[in-house]
C-alpha cells in the first residue's frame, strides 16, 4: 500500500484496499476485528478523496459492527463518528449530524467525563450544530409565506 508523506492513502490504492476487504470477508467474517478495521481505513480514505456516498456506506456499516463487536466507547467508533458527522455536514444533512454529534457527545462524557476539555468542545460543537439546524428550519418554515400573494 502506497501512503503519502502526510500519512494519507493515495486513491491508486482503494481498489486493491476493496478487493483486500471482500478477502478478509471471506477469510474471518465481516465482524472480526481486522476486517472492521480494514473496512474503517477503506471508508475513511474514501471520505478524503471525496467519495462520500460510499464512504458513508462503509462507515455506517463499521458502526453497525463496532457497536456489536468492540462496543459503543471504542476509539475506532469515535474516529468513525467524527467522519460521519462531517460528512453529513459535508452532504446537507445537519440534523443527522447533529444527532450524530450528540452520539459523540454522550461517549465521550462516558469515556472523559463531561468537564473534559474534548468533552467540553464536542459539546460546543453540537449547540452551534443545533444552532445551524434550527436556523435552517426556521427559514424553510419561512420561506413560503415570501410568495403568498393577496
Amino acid at each position: 500500500m502506497q501512503i503519502t508523506q502526510s500519512g494519507e492513502i493515495q486513491r491508486t490504492e482503494l481498489p486493491g484496499m476493496l478487493a483486500t476487504l471482500c478477502s478478509y470477508e471471506s477469510l474471518f467474517g465481516p465482524n472480526h476485528p481486522q476486517t472492521l478495521n480494514l473496512a474503517m481505513q477503506l471508508g475513511l480514505a474514501l471520505w478524503r478523496h471525496g467519495e462520500l456516498d460510499s464512504a458513508r456506506r462503509m462507515l455506517e456499516g463499521c458502526i453497525r459492527s463496532l457497536d456489536w463487536i468492540l462496543g459503543r466507547d471504542h476509539d475506532s467508533r469515535v474516529q468513525i463518528l467524527n467522519a460521519l458527522r462531517d460528512i453529513l455536514m459535508l452532504q446537507g444533512e445537519a440534523s443527522r449530524a447533529a444527532a450524530i454529534q450528540a452520539e459523540l457527545l454522550d461517549c465521550l462524557t462516558r469515556r472523559l467525563g463531561a468537564h473534559h476539555p474534548d468533552a467540553e468542545m464536542v459539546n460546543n460543537q453540537l449547540a452551534a450544530m443545533l444552532l445551524i439546524t434550527e436556523e435552517a428550519n426556521r427559514t424553510l418554515v419561512d420561506c413560503p409565506s415570501h410568495f403568498v400573494t393577496n
